[in-house]
């Protein structure tokens, strides 16, 4: 459950990043290509963690055997 729960956590923390950034570029009114390549980059590093979160979720699955 621990896991499960680290998993959660870490996807709300990067799911609130994304937001953060979207607040903060609303609040600055940069140029646009600039507000894209941050929300750009927000994604990509969002993206790269989906497969570990993918791999702690099959854990708990494996771990409480929920296949």
């Amino acid at each position: 459950m621990d896991e499960l729960k680290s998993v959660s956590q870490s996807a709300a923390s990067r799911f609130s990043q994304l937001s953060n950034f979207q607040i903060r570029i609303a609040e600055s009114q940069p140029a646009a290509a600039d507000m894209l390549e941050l929300v750009a980059q927000t994604i990509v590093r969002i993206q790269n963690r989906i497969p570990a979160w993918e791999r702690s979720l099959q854990e708990v699955k494996i771990d409480w055997n929920i296949l």
